[in-house]
């Protein structure tokens, strides 16, 4: 099974250059190349450089776009307008309104400059212009990692003993640099028609994954890629068919067990997962004392009241310092509640299996396989970090930009 998506970028515009510029502020940060330890948390959304850019991107997007045709196209985006609607009324619960709503208009900015630069260039053009920018970024990083102290981490965090020395390239931390390589051999391992720059640039990536040391991201990307070449190898129209029918079980069975978890009282060994139990307890605690709405959106880290600090007994310094819960799962329900949680496992996970397996028997292959392995590596990888709603993260904007060129995608395919 060959295909033939996103091989190139043919020719570039003002619109395509916004989208890469978009990608690239996403990977690099305010403080690019930054050996600080606190930079993840300074570099979430307290920039007023940060959120000058994107209102630029956004200005571009909307400018370059035909106004009537974004206008028309818009009702399509009905999932992720759905989604803004639902955070949106988040942040009017919230504990600490001001932090929510700034949170949510970076959310605002960011689809709408997305949902307008694919009116305007279409699906195919932002994929292939998407593979270009991870293509880059892949081989830049290892680069920079071998020759530049800055790629690498020099220092340990939290009850993470094992950073220092782990790659991490352009971007602010190794577990934002290995999602974005693991989607790129995905994409690369999905298209076919490889040339020996392609298979040059294929062990560059696993190299620099393995590099990182990230285990979340090598454990899903090895799973990933082995489910990945079993569905190519076996495609057909059924099997397909089938095949994102078990994905649409994993994503309901997933989004169940962690329900599942919260409203048993499931506790963790708080050492596990480099503390990762410390930080799921809490969280569980939230959704039971606020089942409904959460503690609103984006309000559970940063701000000046560390609101959690409530729910951790004796709570460990370092919380204060994270950015996010290292559970995408646990993340959204304690700030959004069950209904932002159901939500959200609808629309980003299930609505797209869904639209998938209505196209099975019109899309080119190739894309079938992409889209899919991209959701399970999604599903997979909210387990151990917080990929969604996570303001200008790389592994967001990434997830972001597929389900944004999917839904566009899909509606030309099923006219």
């Amino acid at each position: 099974m060959e295909s033939k998506f996103f091989h190139s970028v043919r020719g570039f515009s003002t619109s395509k250059l916004a989208f890469v510029f978009l990608l690239m502020f996403a990977f690099l940060g305010v403080s690019p190349l930054s050996s600080d330890p606190t930079g993840m948390s300074s570099n979430i959304d307290g920039s007023f450089v940060r959120q000058l850019v994107l209102i630029f991107i956004l200005f571009i997007a909307i400018a370059k776009c035909n106004y009537r045709n974004l206008a028309s196209e818009l009702g399509y985006f009905w999932p992720i307008l759905l989604v803004l609607l639902v955070s949106g009324f988040s942040t009017m619960t919230s504990h600490d309104p001001s932090l929510s709503l700034k949170r949510w208009v970076i959310f605002l900015i960011v689809s709408f400059s997305l949902i307008a630069l694919v009116v305007k260039e279409g699906s195919d053009s932002l994929l292939a212009t998407f593979y270009g920018c991870l293509q880059f970024a892949v081989i830049v990083s290892v680069l920079l990692a071998i020759f530049l102290p800055s790629a690498v981490h020099t220092y340990n965090e939290f009850l993470d003993d094992e950073l220092i020395g782990s790659w991490k390239g352009i971007f602010i931390h190794k577990n934002q640099a290995a999602p974005v390589a693991v989607i790129f051999i995905i994409m690369m391992a999905s298209k076919g028609l490889w040339s020996k720059f392609d298979t040059l640039v294929f062990a560059l990536a696993v190299i620099f994954v393995f590099f990182t040391n990230s285990k979340s991201s090598l454990f899903i990307g090895v799973i990933c890629l082995f489910v990945l070449l079993i569905f190519k190898r076996n495609y057909t129209k059924t099997f397909a068919d089938h095949f994102l029918s078990f994905v649409l079980a994993l994503a309901i069975l997933i989004g169940g067990f962690f329900l599942f978890c919260v409203f048993s009282d499931v506790q963790y060994d708080p050492a596990a997962l480099t503390g990762r139990g410390t930080i799921w307890n809490g969280l569980s605690w939230v959704v039971q004392d606020n089942p409904v709405l959460g503690l609103g959106y984006g309000a559970l880290w940063g701000g000046e009241d560390f609101v959690l600090s409530n729910y951790y007994p004796s709570e460990p310094k370092w919380l204060e310092s994270l950015t996010h819960s290292h559970n995408g799962y646990y993340e959204v329900m304690a700030s959004m509640g069950i209904v932002g949680y159901l939500f959200a496992l609808v629309l980003f996970f299930i609505f797209p299996i869904v639209t998938l397996k209505r196209c099975v028997a019109v899309m080119d292959s190739g894309k079938i396989v992409f889209y899919t392995t991209f959701l399970i590596f999604f599903i997979l990888h909210n387990i151990f970090e917080t990929d969604l709603f996570n303001s200008t993260d790389p592994r967001w904007v990434m997830f972001l930009s597929i389900y944004i060129v999917l839904i566009s995608d899909a509606r030309k395919y099923l006219r």
